[in-house]
């Protein structure tokens, strides 16, 4: 139906991995690596002020060399409540 390979699609959009292993002992380092990535995490949040509607980009910045940064692109704001 198309959808075969709306996975790595999704992954790559939102800054994940796939784990394609099948044998117990890599599925468990698979999920230790994981397990380790989750500990190592920021979340980060904003509010942006109201504006005009529309898509806007999001730009992530480090000052920490060898520090991986996944984020979005940019999204696009929920109307706002009246």
């Amino acid at each position: 139906m198309g959808y075969s390979d709306i996975l790595p699609k999704y992954v790559s959009a939102t800054g994940g991995e796939v784990y394609d292993e099948l044998a117990q002992a890599d599925i468990e380092r698979a999920y230790a690596r994981a397990i380790g990535d989750a500990r190592n995490q920021y979340t980060l949040g904003y509010a942006p002020k109201a504006g005009i509607g529309g898509y806007r980009q999001i730009e992530v910045r480090v000052r920490r060399p060898d520090v991986k940064v996944y984020a979005k692109d940019g999204y696009y704001p929920l109307p706002t409540a009246r």
